[in-house]
């Protein structure tokens, strides 16, 4: 009671005769449970490109960076990569992934994601991969872009993912990768 009292939680229960401790809790749980739940999948998403440029990559001469910028692109490469600004963040964009393969002089950036439900978010995202693909493109012959989207979310976003392969020549899933498109793009 010291607590509840001395946090505020008791004059705030108090003040609001609607709302009973029980549903205040529950409240509380499943506020840090979506947030928790947040990017969880994004990021093992993340985790799972990693590991796959990691394998591909192992027994070639291609190198592979991840959170790579164009900064370090070309400090790394000698490789030119537009630095593409978003209006919401300060510097550049960081790829998820990017794979150099020296005999080609290449890199390939590669954004991933993961949708288990479909929303706003799905078709904000395809806008901004289609104008993230025209910009990284633009006059660069030896840059690919390749965005590796999954799950059950595009089931209800068909719409947005149809407009986004009309621009974005690779666009392609988890099995894909493992079944060996990713290699196959790079080469």
């Amino acid at each position: 009671m010291t607590f509840i009292s001395g946090t505020g939680l008791l004059h705030f229960l108090q003040r609001t005769a609607n709302r009973s401790l029980i549903d205040y809790v529950y409240g509380v749980e499943a506020g840090m449970d979506t947030n928790a739940r947040k990017n969880r999948s994004g990021t093992q998403n993340e985790e799972i490109l990693e590991l796959s440029l990691l394998n591909m990559t192992r027994n070639t001469n291609w190198e592979y960076l991840v959170q790579a910028t164009a900064q370090h692109i070309k400090s790394d490469w000698g490789v030119e990569v537009p630095e593409v600004v978003s209006a919401k963040k300060v510097g550049g964009r960081r790829y998820d992934g990017a794979v150099f393969n020296p005999e080609k002089n290449s890199v390939t950036l590669i954004e991933t994601n993961f949708y288990g439900g479909g929303g706003s978010k799905l078709k904000a995202v395809s806008g901004e991969f289609t104008v993230l693909n025209a910009e990284v493109k633009t006059g660069q012959e030896n840059i690919e872009f390749v965005w590796i989207s999954d799950g059950p979310g595009w089931d209800t976003a068909r719409n947005p993912m149809m407009e986004a392969f009309k621009h974005i020549p690779y666009i392609i899933n988890l099995e894909m990768v493992k079944n060996g498109l990713l290699k196959e793009i790079i080469e």
